[in-house]
């Protein structure tokens, strides 16, 4: 939902281990209750989002409903990432 509240903010990260642990190199935009737009940047040094061996990861967001904390994903999508991709420039629109 989109809000400045922390505690009304959702939360976009990787799901690991059942816990939505939130990535820096995730910048996130709530546009409205139905719209997230995600900006992916991938870094050599980043251990949570792998761009350099690649792999599957699950995104998941969450919702805290006033809480302080969002720790386990409300809706989740999988993410595949090529073994050193290289990425020139994406445009995607998505709903889930």
């Amino acid at each position: 939902m989109p809000s400045s509240d922390p505690t009304q903010k959702t939360k976009v990260g990787v799901v690991s281990s059942n816990v939505l642990v939130q990535d820096t190199n995730i910048g996130v935009t709530v546009t409205n209750a139905s719209n997230i737009i995600l900006s992916i940047t991938p870094t050599s040094t980043d251990t949570i989002l792998n761009f350099v061996a690649g792999g599957t990861f699950s995104l998941g967001v969450c919702n805290p409903n006033g809480n302080a904390t969002c720790t386990i994903a409300s809706a989740t999508i999988t993410l595949s990432i090529g073994n050193g991709p290289v990425i020139q420039g994406i445009a995607s629109a998505s709903s889930f």
